[in-house]
């Protein structure tokens, strides 16, 4: 598990490889202002937790290797 903290509120979780994966993808895009990639994450989470997670992960770093 991977303890993380909100910045804004201080609260800590622990969080799974997959969900910190996930986590970092969305403070990444906002740290560069890709506020539709990081939106896009934070409502499929809403949607349904679990399954998004995965399927979230495994597209951005599918974009990412063609990018790259």
């Amino acid at each position: 598990m991977i303890n993380r903290t909100n910045p804004f509120s201080g609260q800590s979780i622990d969080l799974n490889e997959e969900e910190d994966r996930l986590y970092c993808i969305i403070k990444n895009a906002e740290i560069n202002e890709q506020y539709t990639k990081m939106q896009k994450a934070i409502d499929l989470l809403a949607v349904e937790p679990p399954k998004a997670l995965s399927d979230f992960a495994a597209a951005m770093e599918e974009g990412s290797a063609k990018a790259g």
